[in-house]
């Protein structure tokens, strides 16, 4: 895949987390505090954030994560939901 940006191609991977929690993105007026004590999709949504990949029935644990591309040309990185 060829970077929208510079044009360059970009190296392919994916977003980890530790212990495969899943990865979630908020809007930059949103604390992960404001979640809340239980971490879910639908306490990640209703703050606006969505997360990366798909989750197991049980928990927020990944069980697929999305690709990812990577330019190092302009250190961008690009993810497909």
């Amino acid at each position: 895949m060829n970077c929208p940006y510079c044009n360059k191609e970009m190296a392919p991977g994916t977003i980890q987390a530790p212990d495969s929690h899943a990865n979630y993105w908020l809007p930059d007026n949103t604390k992960s505090s404001d979640i809340g004590i239980l971490l879910s999709r639908k306490s990640v949504e209703k703050c606006g954030g969505v997360v990366l990949g798909e989750l197991r029935k049980v928990g927020f644990l990944s069980s697929k994560r999305p690709a990812s591309y990577y330019c190092k040309n302009c250190r961008r990185l690009l993810t497909t939901l």
